[in-house]
């Protein structure tokens, strides 16, 4: 539904996006319902502003979706407030250097550690056991310098160069930029970033190709230079990571992404299928790389 709104291009796009979510696609499937009904918000609250806010009944179906999705994984709550909160404060004027100041700072991020303020933050939010751990877990794989960087000083680059100037409120921009900012806030943080990201990352792809588009009508400086460039490095990013993904399942650690469903049980009893899977998580989180810099790395508060 978000990418049919491309003009072109939406196989790339298509591929693009599901390479990105595999995880979310074939493991993560409490949070794919809630990225899945965090979507369909975003698209009903789109729906309501082209109706300049006459057809009451589709932000009635966007708050409805939006507190599905809060239900269905920790995280929905988190991406959910934030975007609405931001579409309700956002200014109707969107500056191009918006995309370049985050810009700015993801580069700053890449030299200053930010463990302390986050710390304070964690503590500050006072939560329930449960979800304090679930945040410190995420929030303990810490590293400054990622090959990340590269795809999101890209994203940004090619934002900050020819996203157009937003003049009306848009709950697809809205994510979009909400999203890039949550990146670039938790950039350092690359477990609890990878969790995130599956809710804007579609809108950021379909902006960035509109984006793109638009700028190749218009005729811009070096632009199908720029476009066959990027479809070019895209097509690359995705056969190296293609290949990288299956030979990484293939290691003693892999094959987790290997389906286990009830009809395991017409040939094997529960207790055997049990204890394959049990034995097989255990190896993976036994033989997982966490590269955690031990000096940020969230202290248990049991061992404070």
């Amino acid at each position: 539904l978000v990418l049919r709104r491309l003009r072109d291009k939406r196989v790339l796009a298509l591929a693009l996006v599901l390479f990105l979510m595999k995880d979310l696609i074939y493991a993560q499937l409490r949070q794919c319902l809630a990225v899945s009904f965090f979507v369909f918000a975003v698209l009903e609250a789109e729906r309501w502003k082209k109706s300049r806010f006459s057809h009451n009944k589709d932000v009635l179906s966007a708050v409805i979706l939006g507190v599905v999705a809060m239900t269905m994984h920790k995280s929905g709550a988190f991406m959910v407030l934030l975007t609405a909160a931001y579409y309700l404060v956002q200014r109707h004027h969107i500056a191009k250097n918006t995309w370049s100041v985050l810009l700015l700072v993801l580069l700053l991020l890449t030299l200053i550690p930010t463990w302390d303020l986050i710390e304070a933050a964690t503590e500050a939010l006072k939560m329930g056991d449960s979800m304090m751990h679930s945040i410190r877990l995420h929030l303990s794989y810490m590293k400054l310098r990622q090959t990340n960087l590269l795809i999101y000083g890209m994203v940004l680059v090619l934002l900050a160069l020819y996203a157009r100037e937003q003049t009306g409120k848009s709950t697809i921009v809205a994510s979009a930029l909400v999203g890039m900012m949550v990146v670039v806030v938790l950039y350092q943080y690359y477990f609890i970033v990878d969790r995130l990201r599956s809710y804007f990352l579609i809108f950021v792809v379909y902006y960035i190709f509109d984006a793109i588009r638009d700028a190749s009508e218009e005729r811009m400086p070096y632009i199908n230079l720029v476009r066959q460039s990027c479809e070019v490095i895209i097509v690359l990013f995705l056969a190296g990571k293609i290949y990288s993904f299956d030979k990484n399942t293939r290691l003693e650690n892999g094959d987790l992404l290997d389906s286990c469903t009830v009809f395991n049980l017409i040939t094997e009893d529960a207790k055997t299928v049990q204890k394959r899977q049990l034995e097989k998580s255990y190896n993976y989180w036994e033989s997982d790389n966490k590269r955690t810099d031990s000096r940020y790395a969230i202290p248990d508060k049991n061992k404070r």
